[in-house]
C-alpha cells in the first residue's frame, strides 16, 4: 500500500514540476543577426496600426521568427474596445 501511494506521489510531483523546469523565457534577438533590417520591421509596426486607425482591426499580436529566433514582437490596438483593454503579447484570439 505504501509502496502504490509512494509512486502515485512522486508521479504527480513530477507531472506538476517538469513543465515548470522546461519553461523557458523568451530570448529576443537583433534582427539584423539573421539578416532582417529594423526599418523594416520599424515599417510593420507603421503598417499595422494603419489598419488598427482606419478601423480594420481593433488589434493584433505579431512576432516575427527568423532561423528560430525571435526579432520581433508587438502587441498593438485593444483586445476589448468597450473596456478599453489593450491588446498584450498573451492576448488569446478565438
Amino acid at each position: 500500500m505504501f509502496t502504490k501511494f509512494y509512486r502515485l506521489s512522486v508521479g504527480i510531483f513530477l507531472f506538476c514540476v517538469i513543465p515548470v523546469i522546461n519553461a523557458q523565457s523568451l530570448n529576443f534577438n537583433d534582427p539584423e543577426s539573421v539578416g532582417l533590417s529594423i526599418a523594416g520591421l520599424e515599417k510593420v509596426t507603421q503598417r499595422l496600426q494603419r489598419h488598427i486607425v482606419d478601423g480594420d482591426i481593433s488589434g493584433v499580436v505579431a512576432t516575427v521568427i527568423r532561423d528560430g529566433k525571435i526579432v520581433y514582437s508587438e502587441a498593438l490596438g485593444q483586445r476589448d474596445i468597450e473596456k478599453s483593454r489593450p491588446m498584450t503579447d498573451d492576448t488569446l484570439f478565438r
